[in-house]
């Protein structure tokens, strides 16, 4: 989710950014962010399915994207996983994105009408264990890399620290929570309504702090008023108002809380970082046997490698 209304509020520090724009540089990439929109852009979920009727066409459609990447000349991927345990810092967040998804499921089993069946699917949608692994594996074969946010940290957290350390040129999301946790730069992808054109949106930590006279802690402060994942948002003050109010606002010991954790280091080292040279026949046929993709498509999609 990210900071309640933060784009709203810092939206003029974003530099418009297209794909080409890529090229040479070392991309990180939450998972996450990748897999939920690859869901949201699934016509049908069930679409491809391997030979037990597990779907596929996430598999499918993340192989594209890392091919897309390729073909740009982009320089390195860094696919950045969160810890597969609970963070603690996010309990009621948790809570609230399960009972979210419960209430969809719910209504699915009510739900007739064939359009809406396929929103709610997708609103219902959840990251399973075998979902990582297979992308994991993906990564692996492609010899792409990818690590895993330490326990008790989120993968935003990480991709902040990836790109302090200059091991990725920019993180691509859709939560501002990576300035926040002191990322040089994060990039979200934004498509406009009745537009099939996609463009994206760069913004650094030094453009956000320049543009608004601001310390990266008064940026997490404003962000723990505003509202995030690890605390609620104060009363009364929203992205209309923050700017002018945020800074007087006593934080709750919830808050503050977040606060700490915002401005707090995530610790890793460069051996997390798996690293893999590709293996084209393994990964061919992985595919076609074990996930019911067709080979000569597959065979021709990887010539870019």
């Amino acid at each position: 989710m990210g900071i309640n209304g933060w784009f709203k509020v810092f939206g003029d520090s974003s530099q418009v950014k297209k794909e080409k724009d890529f090229k040479g540089k070392c991309l990180g990439i939450d998972v996450s962010y990748d897999i939920y929109r690859a869901s949201l852009g699934m016509k049908n979920i069930k679409s491809l399915t391997d030979k037990e009727g597990i779907p596929t066409v996430l598999l499918n459609i993340l192989l594209c994207n890392v091919v897309r990447y390729k073909k740009l000349g982009v320089k390195g991927l860094v696919y950045v996983f969160d810890n597969p345990k609970p963070n603690p810092h996010k309990v009621k967040e948790a809570k609230k994105r399960k009972a979210a998804r419960k209430k969809a499921e719910a209504k699915l089993t009510e739900e007739d009408q064939h359009e809406m069946k396929e929103q709610l699917e997708k609103r219902a949608f959840t990251i399973t264990d075998d979902m990582v692994s297979d992308v994991k594996k993906l990564l692996t074969l492609l010899g792409v890399a990818w690590i895993v946010a330490p326990e008790g940290y989120e993968a935003e957290h990480l991709g902040a620290e990836l790109s302090v350390d200059d091991i990725i040129d920019t993180f691509i999301t859709s939560d501002s929570d990576t300035l926040l946790f002191g990322g040089k730069s994060m990039t979200r992808r934004v498509k406009k309504k009745g537009s099939k054109k996609v463009s994206y949106e760069e913004y650094t930590l030094d453009d956000v702090l320049v543009d608004y006279e601001l310390t990266r802690e008064q940026l997490v402060h404003y962000g723990v008023v505003l509202g995030s994942d690890f605390s609620d948002k104060t009363k009364g003050i929203g992205p209309g108002t923050i700017l002018k109010k945020g800074l007087g606002v006593k934080l709750t010991d919830e808050q503050e809380k977040a606060k700490q954790y915002f401005l707090s280091k995530c610790p890793y080292d460069d051996n997390m970082i798996k690293r893999d040279v590709m293996d084209k026949d393994t990964l061919i046929k992985w595919l076609v046997d074990d996930k019911n993709f067709n080979e000569k498509r597959i065979t021709k999609l990887l010539t870019v490698f």
